[in-house]
Formats: C-alpha cells, structure tokens, sequence
C-alpha cells in the first residue's frame, strides 16, 4: 500500500496468492474504489504475496517488485499509472533476484527506489543486499559491497545490516536517509536494532546503542512503518501478530517513544502482522489497513503536535 500524493489517493494492490486486485482509497470522500478491469491478462501483475509497493513522486508512479506465487517467488518490476489505470511491465537486463518479503522505500532526494533483503529464492534464505532502481532509465544497480553479496544469514560486516526479511524501510526527508528497524532471519531471531542507509555515500549508520534504553522498540518482523513529514518522525504499528503498539523515532534526538492510548481497548487497531501503512502527506495522517489473517478494517492514525 502507498499514498499516490498527485491524485490523493491511497492504493492497495494484491496480498494473497489469489488477489490481483488494485483498490484506491479516497480519504477525502472516505470511500473505495476498485480500479481492476474484468479482464487483466498479460498487461497485469499476477497475484502476489510477499511483494513490495512503494510511490515514485518523480514519476507519479506506483512501483511493485517481487512478491510470492503460487508457482515460485518473481524478480519482475511493475509500474501502475492510477491516472490511466494501467499497468507496465519493466523489463531490464540485470535485477535483484526473485524475492519476497522485502522491504523498499523511495528515497525523494535522488528520486531513487531502495530495496534491501527480502527471502532470496535462489538460495532459499534471507538476504542482505541493497539495490536501488532508476525508474526514469529504468535501470537497477546494486549497491552491495562485494565483501557483502553472497547467501545470508552469515555473518556481516559491522557497518551493514544483518541478512532478514519482513523488516520495514522508510526515508526521512529532513535528512535525506532511508532507515530500516527490526526484521527476521527466519532462524527464529527476531530483530530490534535501526539503521540509516546514505544513498549518496553508499554507506549505513547503526543508530543503535551499545544498551539499549527502557524505551526502545521490541524485536519484531512483519510489522509496518511510515515517516511523518509532517512531525519528522518515523512510525510503526505492531508485527509478530499480536502486537498493537505505536512507536516514534525520533532521529534528531536518537530516541524512541512509545505513544500508548489512554484506553487500548477502544478505537484502537486489534494485533496483527503483515498489514500496510501509508503517509496521507495532505491531512498528515497515518493509514493502515488490513493484515494478517484476512483482517480488512481500515484506520487512521495523527500523532498530534
């Protein structure tokens, strides 16, 4: 799910090995539409879980990448004009490998799609690398450093992450970083720790202290986050399918703070994992929807201030 700020809509496409829908949400009208015609054939994705969607403002251009099947995992990139209600396929001469359960992010500043790890289905295991994708060249590069490519989950050097897949990935627009918190690496570790990646240097920074405060994050996979331009924060909501928490990090000061409702039991989204989230940069409200398994409830969330 991604918030298409030219038209103000937000878009959903697929979530199962049966869906291969595109629904928009109009947050002005607070109404949906479903923008799948009868008949998609080969000018359409083909149902996907797993994948990855994130907005290209440059562009104006939804961009999916990866995703499961019932047939295997894909390594095929997408883009949908919500203006046209069409569908194209990308076809370029090098990508990253058939994944799901990646992570991207559009990184405004270089109007670059960032992609890091994700399950590799080439070596049947978490991965670690970091491409970027061009959407105007139509072209991906991968920016791994060579002592870093390679099968996960082994050891990685200190100033990268750690292979993991269902972790989360946004950019913070005040300082042009995209950062990355938690994961898994579906050995039965879960992950707590925050990264920012530089695209202009190639490098990233763990922002994470040697003890960690009180007020940090659990570990979690499969969780959902978004940056709040508005507030300069970047959000999460839940992961692990029972957690329901909201956290903020706040990058200038290195901190988290937990927002906890007065009351959780009311007007407050149930735990879940696997949902989306979306920034509403209009009315600067978080939006959630949907998760795991078969929820279909739709919330907003402001974080005041």
């Amino acid at each position: 799910m991604a918030y298409d700020s030219a038209r103000d809509r937000i878009v959903v496409f697929a979530g199962s090995h049966t869906l291969r829908d595109v629904w928009e949400w109009n947050p002005g009208t607070r109404t949906w539409t479903e923008r799948t015609p009868v008949t998609s054939a080969d000018s359409w994705p083909p149902p996907l879980y797993g994948h990855a969607m994130v907005y290209d403002a440059g562009r104006k251009k939804m961009f999916v990448f990866g995703g499961g099947t019932t047939v295997g995992v894909r390594d095929d990139s997408w883009e949908w004009d919500g203006a046209a209600g069409t569908w194209e396929r990308r076809t370029t001469t090098t990508s990253p490998p058939a994944l799901s359960a990646h992570a991207m992010a559009y990184d405004d500043a270089r109007g670059k799609v960032v992609l890091f790890g994700g399950y590799n289905n080439s070596f049947n295991g978490v991965a670690r690398d970091l491409w970027e994708w061009d959407g105007a060249l139509g072209t991906w590069t991968n920016r791994t450093p060579g002592a870093v490519q390679g099968p996960g989950p082994g050891p990685a050097p200190e100033a990268w992450p750690s292979a993991r897949d269902a972790t989360s990935l946004v950019f913070d627009l005040v300082r042009k970083k995209s950062v990355l918190f938690g994961g898994f690496d579906n050995a039965g570790t879960f992950f707590r720790d925050l990264w920012e990646w530089d695209g202009d240097s190639g490098t990233w920074m763990n922002r994470t202290p040697g003890a960690l405060p009180p007020s940090w994050p659990d570990a979690r996979g499969n969780h959902a986050a978004v940056y709040d331009a508005h507030r300069d924060r970047s959000v999460i909501f839940g992961g692990g399918a029972t957690r329901r928490d909201v956290w903020e990090w706040n990058a200038a000061a290195g901190t988290w703070s937990e927002r906890l409702p007065s009351d959780p039991l009311a007007d407050w989204p149930t735990g879940r994992a696997a949902h989306a989230m979306a920034y509403d940069s209009r009315r600067f409200d978080v939006i959630l929807f949907g998760g795991c398994c078969t929820l279909q409830d739709l919330w907003s969330w402001n974080g005041g201030e």
